[in-house]
């Protein structure tokens, strides 16, 4: 095969890939469903972490990035706040009985979103921290009592001895995200 049918051959190549990625380039993304502004959910964000037995609000920004995916579907979104209901949160790792305490405080909403987020530090691998992030999604219909769960486990690597669960779980929120955008 000559140097000249070799290129040829390659500029035909690329020019195939370029010709595919402007094809791809022109794929309309499909739309977030959009539902009518009366529908209210109420929102409980909670960090459980199974290395200190200890429950916390998740940090604010964090708690705002996970709800995002539900302020873009035009529901109205409201937050319970940690502090309300912490002396009863605190006391249990049950999410239902979470979910009947919580449900109390959802005024005048038709949902509830409980994102129960657990850290547990894993091990050290190569001079870098492996925790565990585990999140419990869990959707509650108030007037039907129908139920939705989702559960499921981020690995997430850190770099210094001195990030703990809250920087775990910064690491990972945008797949938290998708999950609850799901």
């Amino acid at each position: 095969m000559s140097i000249q049918s070799l290129f040829s051959h390659t500029l035909a190549a690329l020019f195939v890939l370029a010709f595919g990625f402007t094809m791809t380039a022109c794929v309309s993304q499909t739309p977030v469903p959009q539902y009518s502004s009366d529908i209210a959910i109420a929102v409980f964000n909670t960090h459980d972490d199974n290395n200190n037995l200890t429950s916390s609000p998740l940090p604010e920004s964090l708690a705002t990035t996970m709800i995002q995916p539900i302020a873009d579907r035009n529901l109205t979104v409201k937050n319970i706040e940690f502090k309300n209901v912490e002396s009863q949160i605190t006391r249990t790792r049950d999410t239902s009985r979470r979910s009947q305490i919580l449900a109390q405080t959802a005024d005048n909403s038709q949902i509830l979103l409980i994102n129960e987020v657990e850290t547990e530090f894993y091990s050290v691998l190569s001079g870098r921290y492996r925790w565990n992030v585990n999140v419990k999604l869990s959707i509650y219909d108030l007037a039907t009592g129908d139920t939705l769960n989702d559960n499921f486990t981020i690995p997430a690597v850190l770099m210094y001895a001195h990030e703990k669960g809250d920087d775990a779980i910064r690491s990972v929120s945008a797949e938290i995200q998708r999950h609850v955008g799901s």
